[in-house]
């Protein structure tokens, strides 16, 4: 591939590699095993090349997800940290990773899972966000993550699922516990 590169696209391959080296070699919590026997079967030279094209297909679905919601950004999130890692979860076909432009999905495609796919993670950080207020444990959310997502599908506030499960579990309020508008040492 030669040729000139926008600004965007080559922040995009920039992320892009950078998460390929977070996934295959930086972080053992990040570790995704099938990208890093893909690395170690073409090598790092390859997939820092193929970044470029990876990289455009992100801004391509990343594109299409801005043009379809003009709130998908609602939320703050980081190109490199969130959306980045959110798009190349889909950069895959049944026999694993895909690195090579004409393997990847059609962008259309990816753009509304993506979507869905970070909303539903800011629909979860106001879950446990709520839990820790009502009952001074946010990881009731997480604890129940097969009902979250019925509940987010369903398009519940997430507010009212926290105080939901709390009721069904039978949970002391937080103000039991912190009476003093504390939960867990956090202030409210």
């Amino acid at each position: 591939m030669t040729g000139s590169f926008t600004y965007l696209e080559v922040e995009a391959a920039l992320c892009v590699w950078e998460w390929i080296n977070d996934v295959t070699i930086n972080d053992p919590n990040r570790e995704i095993e099938d990208w890093i026997e893909l690395r170690d079967a073409v090598g790092s030279m390859e997939l820092r090349h193929q970044s470029i094209e990876l990289g455009q297909w992100c801004l391509a679905v990343f594109d299409l997800c801005t043009a379809a919601d003009p709130k998908f950004l609602d939320g703050c999130y980081s190109y490199d940290w969130d959306i980045i890692p959110a798009i190349m979860a889909y950069a895959r076909n049944e026999d694993g990773p895909v690195i090579y432009a004409q393997a990847l999905p059609e962008a259309a495609a990816i753009a509304p899972k993506v979507m869905r796919d970070l909303a539903f993670r800011r629909w979860l950080g106001d879950a446990r966000q709520a839990a820790q207020k009502l009952w001074a444990y946010a990881d009731l959310i997480d604890d129940h993550s097969e009902k979250a997502e019925v509940a987010f599908d369903r398009g519940e506030d997430p507010q009212a699922f926290a105080d939901w499960l709390g009721e069904k579990y039978d949970l002391a309020p937080a103000d039991y516990f912190y009476p003093f508008g504390q939960t867990a040492g956090k202030d409210i």
